[in-house]
């Protein structure tokens, strides 16, 4: 697991860490605030209410039951309106822990706190591969809401626990669409062998100079 460092509540790009980049770093074609980046997310909302809405019938077709589920949903949504809010904020550390397990060992990674974007994230300039980048992206919405959606989805439904079970994964899998633009465009725009790295708010990613230098 990476160090992480509490830096308290994000207001400006100064309080983020400065990289010392190569100079072949290129420049992420992505958001430049949090804001910005927030709303350029929503676009992955679409993709993701569709694979939603396929586990919801994957669980009609198992069970039968989901006229059941749905009124036990309306009821945890509009009679205890409380509880999903709830669950929004139980989400968010556990995400950015999972982001910091997965950077590994040795890389200081600095953990901000967004709240006029009800968001948080971390930042680390310590450069890391291509696939651990799309790895360290994917693993928060995948353990903190497709793996439960998937349970919930071949479990027989209970009153107690489904709805909420239900709410969290697919509050974790939208609130991870931010993590979902960051896979495109590193999937996109990093090339083979690339490397990504943070620099303020910014991603950049280069190619190791060893691996760019022509065989003798």
């Amino acid at each position: 697991m990476a160090n992480l460092i509490f830096k308290g509540i994000y207001k400006t790009e100064d309080q983020l860490p400065k990289a010392n980049l190569p100079l072949n770093a290129v420049k992420f074609r992505e958001p430049v605030t949090v804001e910005s980046s927030v709303s350029a997310s929503l676009i992955f909302v679409i993709p993701s209410t569709l694979l939603i809405c396929l586990f919801l019938f994957a669980s009609y077709l198992l069970h039968g039951e989901l006229v059941i589920r749905l009124s036990s949903i309306v009821d945890t949504a509009f009679l205890r309106p409380m509880m999903p809010l709830l669950l929004i904020f139980t989400t968010i550390i556990p995400h950015e822990l999972i982001h910091a397990i997965a950077l590994g060992k040795g890389v200081n990674a600095e953990f901000f706190l967004a709240p006029r974007s009800l968001s948080a994230f971390i930042i680390s300039v310590t450069p890391i591969t291509k696939k651990r980048f799309i790895i360290m992206s994917f693993l928060p919405g995948f353990i903190l809401g497709w793996l439960p959606l998937l349970v919930w989805a071949i479990l027989p439904f209970n009153e107690l626990y489904s709805a909420h079970l239900l709410f969290f994964s697919v509050i974790s899998i939208l609130g991870s669409c931010g993590d979902y633009m960051n896979i495109f465009n590193a999937i996109r725009q990093m090339p083979k062998g690339s490397y990504h790295q943070h620099s303020g708010f910014n991603s950049y990613w280069h190619i190791p100079e060893s691996e760019t230098r022509p065989v003798a």
